[in-house]
Order: C-alpha cells, then sequence, then structure tokens
C-alpha cells in the first residue's frame, strides 16, 4: 500500500485489520466458510475470532495502543497537535532524521491510524 492510500483512507473496518496486522502483529486466518479471522499475537489459529480486532480508526484507547506499540518496539517519539481544522499526528526518531512521518484527519484516531500504518512503511523500508 502507498503512502497516498493509506492517507486517504477513511475510518471503517479495512483501516483497523491493517492497523492489526501490520502494526499490532494480529495474525488473518481464513477459515472454512470463505471469512477472515483475526488471532491476536501468541494466540492458536483455534481461538481466532471472526473480525474481533479493535476499532483502531474510531476508539481513541484502541488507536494509543497501537501507538505506544511503535513508540516502544522502534524507538520513536510521538507527537499530537490541533489545529482549529484538523488533528495531526506524526512519529519521529530523533536517532534517525530521515524517519520522520505525518497524518492528518478530523479526529484523533484517525489521523493516529494512518501515522502508525506511514511508520510502520519506513521502519521496514
Amino acid at each position: 500500500m502507498t503512502r497516498d492510500e493509506i492517507l486517504a483512507m477513511e475510518a471503517g473496518r479495512e483501516l483497523d485489520a491493517l492497523v492489526a496486522v501490520e502494526v499490532m502483529e494480529w495474525t488473518r486466518y481464513p477459515n472454512k466458510h470463505g471469512l477472515t479471522v483475526m488471532s491476536r499475537p501468541g494466540a492458536m489459529p483455534h481461538h481466532a475470532q471472526i473480525d474481533q480486532h479493535p476499532n483502531f480508526s474510531t476508539d481513541i484507547a484502541a488507536t494509543w495502543e497501537a501507538a505506544e506499540a511503535m513508540c516502544q518496539e522502534h524507538g520513536l517519539y510521538f507527537r499530537l497537535h490541533r489545529t482549529p481544522d484538523y488533528i495531526w499526528a506524526a512519529f519521529d526518531k530523533w536517532s534517525d532524521l530521515r524517519l520522520s512521518v505525518e497524518a492528518q484527519a478530523p479526529t484523533a484516531p484517525l489521523a493516529i491510524s494512518r501515522a502508525v500504518l506511514l511508520a510502520v512503511m519506513e521502519v521496514d523500508a
């Protein structure tokens, strides 16, 4: 997925699933009914549930967990700013000034969800 595609994503289950898999390291498993089930890290596939990951793009508590995970696992710094028109979320790595990503949105959970996905792209590049 490209940077522009991530920045264009709206809040919802597709964005939530991307954050669950790419940031929180959940696993997707197809089941016999053709549905995708999600499993937390370390859980057995038979304990997976159909699409039961958190609502990262709308629930600030879940989003905050994703932001904390990025900071702890990759040594990133997180910034959140509010302007009159939008909320702006950013991740930086002070030891590597080339790693700096930011995203904006009308809500904090959406801005943070977009920013964590951009940060994962940069860290993994």
